[in-house]
C-alpha cells in the first residue's frame, strides 16, 4: 500500500476525509460518512482550496446527521432546490433517453409540454423558476392559464399536469426533494364537459366505401385488427404468419411485441394477394408509405364521408379503431375479451374511448332486451303455469273488487291477506287457463305497449297486496 492510501485511510478513520485527483483533473473526496459507510464523490473542481471547503461542508453535515441534528440528505435537498427547474426537467429526460423506455416522438413531445410549462411559469414568478418554486399553487395556476387564457381543453391540461406528476415522482425517488403531496394536491379537470375531439364510429356502408378506394388494404387492416398508424407504419411481412392468421405488432405505445388475429378471410384474402410473390425480406415492409392526415382526409371524402360531421365528431384513420370498438359492443362482446382485442391495459379505457354507441344504438339494444316474452309463473303444487304480463280484463277487475271486499269485511288484516292470496291465485290462474294463453301473449308489441302493459300489471299485483295498517291499541 502506497503512502497516499496510507494517509488518506487513516484520515477517513479519524473523520478528516482526503482529497485526491481524477482523471479529469477535478478533486475526489473521501471520507466516512453517518452511518459509517465510506463515501466517494467528486468536488467537481480542479481547485485544491475550492475541493477543501466543500469537503469540510460534506463532514460537518455528516457530523449533524450523526448527531440528530439534521436529517440524511438534507444538504444535498437544499443543494437540488436552488438549482434552476430546467436544469432537472432536462435530466429528466435523459435518463429515459438512457433507459431506452420512450420513443424519440414521445420525448419531442414531453420536451416541448415542458417547454412551455417553463414559459409560463416565467411569466407568473417574474424570474427564472428553480426547483424551490414547483408548487401545487403554480401548477395550478399554469393549468389555469392554458384553459382561461389559451382556450386550451381539459385534456390538454391534465396532460401538462400528468407529465409534472411524473417528473416530481422521479424527482422524489432520486432524493432531490419531496415532492409526495404535489400529485394529489393538483387535481384533474373534468374531460367530459369539454371534449374538443370526439371521435365516432363509422356505418357498414362508408367502411365499405374506404376499404373499396385508394390504400384500401390499410384501411381495412385497421378497421379489422384495430392496429394504430406507428404500428402499421413498421409492420413487415415477416410479421404475418398467414397460415396460422397471426400478426405480430410492434406497439409503439405500450412498447412491448403484441400479437393480433386476423378474424375474416377477407382481410386474410387481402394480405395474400398483396404479398410479394418472392419471399420478403425480414425488414421489407408491408406499407412503404403512410398516407399524411390530409391524404387521408382526401380517402374520406371520396368515399363519401366528411371529416367532421354536423355533432362535431371527427372521422380520421384513429377512429378506425374506435369503429373495432364499437362493433365488438354491439355484438355483445364482454369488455374484458374487447379489452384483449383491442390491446389496453384496462377495460375501461375500452369502454369509454373506444366504443362509440349512438342513440340510435342505445334504442335498437332497448327494443331487444324489452321484447315481449312469456314470463311464467309456477302456482304452487299445482305445476300450473300462468301468464304474468296480460292486458288487465274486466273479469280481473271484478275479481279484484270481490277480493278487497271481502278482505275488509272481516274487519283484520287477517282477512285481508287470506282473501288477497285467494283473489291472486284466481286471477293468475283464470288468465293462465282463459283468454290469456301462451299464444296470445308470445306477439310483436311496441315498446310504448309493453311498458304500458307492464304497468296495468304491475296495478293489479298492488290490488291484490294492499299495504297493511296497524290499528290503535286499547
Amino acid at each position: 500500500m502506497t503512502k497516499t492510501k496510507t494517509k488518506m485511510k487513516s484520515a477517513r478513520a479519524r473523520g478528516t476525509g482526503g482529497l485526491k485527483k481524477g482523471p479529469n483533473g477535478h478533486y475526489i473526496a473521501r471520507y466516512q460518512g453517518a452511518d459509517g459507510v465510506p463515501v466517494k464523490r467528486s468536488t467537481k473542481t480542479s481547485d485544491r482550496r475550492d475541493a477543501e471547503a466543500i469537503l469540510a461542508e460534506w463532514l460537518q453535515h455528516e457530523a449533524r446527521v450523526k448527531g440528530g441534528l439534521e436529517a440524511p440528505g438534507a444538504a444535498r435537498t437544499a443543494k437540488e432546490l436552488a438549482r434552476p427547474l430546467r436544469e432537472h426537467l432536462d435530466e429528466y429526460l435523459e435518463a429515459f433517453v438512457r433507459a431506452e423506455t420512450r420513443t424519440a416522438g414521445t420525448m419531442r413531445v414531453r420536451r416541448s409540454i415542458f417547454n412551455t410549462f417553463l414559459r409560463i411559469a416565467r411569466g407568473i414568478i417574474r424570474a427564472e423558476p428553480r426547483l424551490r418554486d414547483l408548487t401545487p399553487d403554480l401548477v395550478e395556476r399554469i393549468m389555469h392559464h392554458r384553459l382561461e387564457v389559451e382556450k386550451l381543453s381539459a385534456r390538454t391540461a391534465n396532460t401538462q399536469r400528468q407529465y409534472i406528476v411524473a417528473f416530481v415522482a422521479w424527482a422524489t425517488a432520486d432524493g432531490r426533494a419531496d415532492f409526495a403531496q404535489l400529485g394529489g394536491r393538483v387535481k384533474r379537470r373534468s374531460e367530459d364537459l369539454d371534449r374538443r375531439r370526439e371521435r365516432r364510429a363509422l356505418t357498414e356502408a362508408e367502411a365499405d366505401r374506404l376499404c373499396a378506394g385508394p390504400r384500401g388494404l390499410l384501411y381495412l387492416l385497421a378497421l379489422e385488427t384495430g392496429m394504430r398508424r406507428g404500428e402499421m407504419k413498421s409492420l413487415t411481412w415477416a410479421d404475418i404468419d398467414l397460415e396460422a392468421r397471426l400478426i405480430k405488432v410492434r406497439s409503439t405505445k405500450a412498447r412491448r411485441l403484441e400479437t393480433v388475429t386476423i378474424g375474416t378471410t377477407t382481410l386474410l384474402a387481402a394480405l395474400r394477394a398483396a404479398r410479394p410473390l418472392l419471399t420478403p425480406g425480414a425488414t421489407a415492409r408491408v406499407f412503404e408509405t403512410m398516407p399524411t392526415h390530409r391524404t387521408v382526409r382526401k380517402h374520406l371524402e371520396a368515399a363519401g364521408i366528411t371529416a367532421r360531421d354536423e355533432d362535431g365528431k371527427v372521422t380520421d384513420l384513429h377512429a378506425l379503431r374506435g369503429t373495432l370498438g364499437s362493433r365488438l359492443a354491439l355484438a355483445g362482446i364482454v369488455p374484458q375479451i374487447a379489452q384483449r382485442i383491442m390491446r389496453h391495459r384496462d377495460y375501461r379505457t375500452t369502454v369509454r374511448h373506444y366504443q362509440h354507441l349512438t342513440l340510435n344504438d342505445q334504442r335498437a339494444a332497448l327494443e331487444k332486451a324489452l321484447a315481449p316474452t312469456m314470463i311464467a309463473r309456477a302456482e304452487g303444487t299445482t305445476g300450473g303455469v300462468a301468464t304474468v304480463l296480460p292486458w288487465t280484463s274486466s273479469a280481473s277487475s271484478s275479481a279484484s273488487s270481490e277480493a278487497a271486499s271481502r278482505g275488509t269485511s272481516r274487519g283484520t288484516s287477517r282477512g285481508t291477506s287470506r282473501g288477497t292470496k285467494e283473489d291472486f291465485s284466481a286471477r293468475v290462474g283464470a288468465s293462465g287457463a282463459g283468454e290469456y294463453s301462451a299464444d296470445s301473449c308470445v306477439q310483436s308489441l311496441s315498446l310504448c305497449d309493453f311498458v304500458r302493459a307492464l304497468a296495468e300489471r304491475c296495478e293489479v299485483v298492488l290490488d291484490c297486496y294492499p299495504t297493511r295498517t296497524v290499528g290503535a291499541v286499547g
